[in-house]
């Protein structure tokens, strides 16, 4: 049963598992998240990201950003 407070569905990946998701280095997946690319929720000194919004980058593609 749900208590449909929204947070059923609610997934936090870390770092490792977005890289094995895009098969990328992790290194790629802090870069993301340093330029604003992939979304980051930060917990302390560990970072996550919400499942949902790494599926929805998967379909939108990530540019990467050139440029310094």
């Amino acid at each position: 049963m749900s208590a449909g407070n929204g947070l059923d569905n609610l997934r936090l990946m870390t770092p490792d598992e977005v890289a094995e998701f895009f098969r990328v280095s992790k290194a790629s997946v802090y870069r993301w998240a340093e330029r604003g690319l992939l979304p980051a929720i930060k917990m302390g000194r560990t970072v996550r990201f919400n499942v949902e919004t790494v599926k929805k980058a998967l379909e939108n593609g990530i540019p990467e950003k050139t440029g310094h």
